[in-house]
This record gives structure tokens, sequence and C-alpha cells, in this order.
């Protein structure tokens, strides 16, 4: 049988961990229903959201500060470079579309 070894504050990290995922899954649902978001919109949301929950779960793992840092690093270049991509492609996609 396994034990589970997780102190008092780790237990607290954990709970606020999801705590946290729980609030903003509701709140980007919420925010969806409220204004008229497209459907690639809400599944961009969707995919920004899941990459964050990514981050905050990697943020509680019991893992080295190495891979840690990486593995955050690599996230968030993967962010930032799909945020960019996307949002080129929703500003500019009229004038993309009747070039091509």
């Amino acid at each position: 049988m396994v034990k589970c070894s997780l102190n008092h504050l780790e237990e607290r990290a954990v709970l606020s961990v999801i705590f946290l995922i729980a609030i903003v899954f509701v709140a980007v649902s919420r925010i969806s229903e409220k204004v008229a978001v497209e459907g690639k919109m809400k599944g961009f949301m969707t995919l920004m959201t899941l990459f964050i929950v990514l981050v905050l779960l990697i943020d509680v793992t019991n893992l080295t500060p190495e891979i840690k840092s990486a593995l955050a690093w690599g996230l968030s270049m993967g962010i930032g470079i799909s945020m960019g991509v996307f949002t080129a492609w929703f500003f500019f996609h009229d004038i993309l579309s009747k070039k091509g």
C-alpha cells in the first residue's frame, strides 16, 4: 500500500490549485456566455485556460526546480507564440484571405 506523505502546507497548496482551477473554468464559461463569443474564440479561450491550469499543476508537483523551470519556460513560450499567432489571425484574417 502506498502512503501519501503530504504535509499540511502541501495539502493546502493542492486544495488552493484545485479551487483556482474551478474559478478559472467558471469565469471563462461565464465570460463567454455574457459576451457574444465566436466558436473559434471560445475554443482559444479554453485552450489558454488549459495551458494556465497546466502551469498551476506543474507548480504543485514534486519535480526538481530545474525541471519545473524548463517546463514553465516552455509553456510560457508556447502560450505567448500561440496568442500572438491567434491575435494576428483574428485581427487580420480579412486582409489575409483577400490576398490568398
